[in-house]
């Protein structure tokens, strides 16, 4: 390659003129001074010229006594067990992200493929959650598809981002960086976007749908050159019927990026807040389920006339209201935190309502977990059976049957004058769920 594959010069001259210079080439460190020194000085003597336009020089994978990793040393573990437990798409992740794609040599690493792995799970739940909320059928996004929230623009930018550092990345062979792009991406995704988005998605709110249908088919066409099988197992679940590696990677629109510069600034702040006042709740032993009332910010003025930006970082860090202070910096205490150009202090104080109202959230999630175990389906009617031995939890639950019934999906509560059978999901709390068809 590319002379002898065609017999050239002897035979398909024709045919050799059309692919040379090769486009590509690949090979470990050890060709330098071998195939690829041999096909630059014939195609230098022969033509004046290189034989190839571009080349990707890859280091040594080490085997398990420090020598090269050769089939003729026996020195690797058999990979079928590690394909067989991970999956080949990640060992391949591992291998695209990996410093061997800059030429430099390395070993194999399970924690590695194991994290590549569990990149890929994250994925593929994205895909679950989508799927379970999304109408069955084609659920590929229409042609006039236009995000209208800022969460929903905030992710489609994100997106364009993302295909933009894998164009580039895969247009100059440069495939860690390629590659590297995909995991934050997935990560904004799932840990932000949907988390945040959740109220939408079970309301069934077609717009969030459709911007998950968007974004889900774009990427799979984007990530189709480094994780094949992932990019066709989502493309087809979207409902095409012709495989992602068949369709045109997908465009970037530059001027999109450019325009969504400040949304990416403003979400990146309120991540910022949300992350700096989740470490504070921490250190006060106050769990994000326990609302609290005041979040006081200096700073980040904006904030203050931008009411969808600051719903959302009232939601994620779960106050009932922001507070602006108009002080300089200087004034503020040791209380404070600086944070994204100002400082946040929260207020901790909980009130008789704060702590029912947290300990409302906290039945929520256990009924939620005991559903789940239960079986139930997204939808599926059941009935509760509970037993406390703590009065304030029950008084909550029997004030709280009916909107509880119509958030979770239950019939009815049915309370109990003794644990029995029930199971014990939490201390002096036991429940069961009945099934409904």
């Amino acid at each position: 390659m590319p002379f002898a594959q065609d017999h050239y010069p002897f035979d398909n001259q024709a045919i050799f003129q059309e692919h040379f210079p090769a486009d590509f080439i690949v090979e470990y460190t050890g060709q330098l001074r071998g195939w690829f020194y041999y096909l630059h000085l014939l195609s230098v003597a022969l033509f004046g010229a290189p034989a190839f336009k571009n080349v990707v020089v890859h280091g040594v994978m080490i085997g398990n006594d420090g020598r090269k990793m050769s089939k003729s040393f026996s020195n690797y573990p058999d990979p079928r067990p590690t394909i067989e437990k991970y999956g080949a798409e990640a060992l391949r992740l591992d291998f695209m992200s990996s410093k061997i794609m800059r030429g430099e040599d390395t070993k194999i690493s399970e924690p590695d493929i194991q994290e590549a792995s569990r990149l890929i799970k994250i994925l593929h739940h994205v895909l679950g959650y989508f799927v379970l909320y999304a109408p069955p059928g084609d659920r590929r996004p229409s042609s006039d598809f236009v995000p209208k929230s800022i969460l929903d623009r905030w992710i489609v930018s994100r997106l364009q981002q993302t295909i933009n550092l894998i164009d580039r990345g895969l247009t100059d062979f440069n495939f860690v960086a390629a590659a590297g792009a995909i995991r934050p991406f997935v990560e904004d995704l799932s840990t932000w976007y949907i988390r945040r988005n959740r109220d939408r998605f079970v309301k069934g709110e077609e717009e969030v749908v459709a911007t998950m249908s968007f974004v889900l088919e774009k990427f799979a066409l984007a990530i189709a050159p480094i994780l094949p099988f992932s990019a066709e197992y989502i493309w087809r679940s979207l409902g095409s019927e012709s495989s992602v590696h068949l369709a045109d990677f997908p465009s970037v629109d530059e001027g999109a990026v450019t325009r969504s510069a400040d949304l990416m600034t403003k979400m990146g702040v309120i991540r910022e807040l949300a992350s700096v006042s989740h470490q504070r709740r921490a250190e006060a032993n106050l769990p994000l389920r326990q609302p609290l009332a005041k979040l006081f910010l200096s700073g980040c003025d904006w904030l203050n006339s931008e009411l969808e930006w600051r719903d959302i970082l009232i939601d994620e860090v779960n106050v009932k209201e922001v507070v602006f202070s108009s002080g300089p910096l200087d004034d503020i205490d040791e209380s404070w935190t600086p944070v994204a150009g100002g400082a946040l202090r929260l207020d901790t104080k909980l009130t008789s309502e704060l702590l029912a109202e947290g300990r409302k959230r906290e039945l929520i999630r256990l009924v939620q977990d005991a559903r789940k175990k239960a079986g139930a389906q997204q939808g599926q009617l059941v009935d509760v059976s509970y037993f406390t031995t703590d009065k304030e939890l029950a008084s909550i639950v029997k004030e709280s049957a009916v909107t509880l019934g119509r958030e979770l999906n239950i019939r009815q509560f049915r309370a109990f004058d003794s644990a029995g059978e029930l199971s014990e999901v939490a201390t002096g709390f036991f429940i069961s769920v009945r099934l409904l068809d």
